[in-house]
Order: structure tokens, then sequence, then C-alpha cells
């Protein structure tokens, strides 16, 4: 297309000619250059989004691992005492090492899980207490025959054999990778 001008004439002795030049876009080209910012700024701003998204997913499946990780850890510290309390069929089980692993992991355990986590640990530790109180008057028991007492004996022992095998029910729902409880 072509060109308009216009023609002011002088103002004190000074040309005061203007032109006003108009020129519409000759073809697609001419579109495309004249609209190229807005949408190279566009598809930026569309990746900048996606490699947001992107990151804010991974950073989110980071977590819910690390967390994995810490409650895994307390899940199998709560077997590997509880094998040591059957070794010693509850002598000496609270003063074992493994006794005082199993109680940094119930503490931690009370950031990491929710209520019946922590009960189901709050019994095993009621129930070793009862173990090791038996475990100690366990042979004047047994040389009075306090029959009571040994059946006594006897059910807390099978309640922590019970214990064991709840362990995967209760910790089953926090120990997934794909939501976070």
């Amino acid at each position: 297309m072509g060109t308009i001008s216009f023609y002011s004439g002088t103002v004190l002795g000074v040309d005061t000619t203007y032109f006003m030049t108009q020129t519409a876009p000759k073809t697609w080209i001419d579109w495309l250059a004249a609209f190229a910012p807005v949408i190279v700024s566009s598809v930026a701003i569309i990746i900048s989004i996606w490699v947001a998204t992107r990151q804010n997913d991974l950073q989110a499946r980071q977590l819910r691992k690390e967390l994995f990780d810490r409650r895994f850890a307390v899940y199998t510290e709560v077997r590997e005492f509880l094998m040591v309390v059957f070794q010693v069929n509850g002598h000496d089980a609270i003063h074992s090492p493994a006794y005082q692993r199993f109680l940094e992991a119930a503490e931690k355990a009370e950031m990491l899980f929710g209520a019946e986590v922590i009960a189901y640990l709050k019994d095993i530790s009621t129930t070793v207490g009862k173990a090791y109180v038996y475990a100690a008057e366990e042979e004047r028991i047994v040389a009075a025959g306090a029959v009571k007492r040994i059946q006594e004996g006897s059910d807390i022992m099978i309640r922590l054999y019970d214990l064991l095998n709840r362990r995967n029910e209760v910790f089953r729902p926090y120990m997934s990778l794909g939501t976070s409880r």
C-alpha cells in the first residue's frame, strides 16, 4: 500500500511539513512480525509454568519418599525390637540397646504417624514392660506352681506375637509412596 502525507505550511518562517506515514501489512509475514513478541512471550510463559509445575511435582515426590524412608525406619525398628524381646523371652529386654532404639523410634513416630500407630507403640511398650516383670519373677512363679500367674505370662507372650502380627496392618496406611497420609 502507499503512504499518506500531510503538509501543514509555514509558521514564523519555519517550514512545518509533517509526514504521517501509514503502511498496511502486505503479507502474513508482516502480521507474524507484528505479533511475534506477543507469541514468543506467551510461549515463554507457558513453558515456564510447565517447568514450575514439573519441579513442584518432583519436589512433592521427593518429600513423599523422604517421609516414607523415615516411616519405614520406625516400622523396621518395631520388628527388630520385638525380635529381641522374643529372643530373650522378656528377660532384660528393656535394658537392651534395641529398647533404646525402639524408644527413639517411638518418639519420632509421634511426628510421623497418626494416633493409631502411637497407640500401637504404647501397647507394645506396656506389654514388653509386663513381659519384663513376669520374666524377672518367672522362676519364683513356676517354683510356686502359680498356674494363674503362669497363664498370665503365657498371655503376655501371645499378646506380643499378636502385636507383631498386627504391625503390617497398623503401618500399611502410612507406607504408600503414592499418597501421603
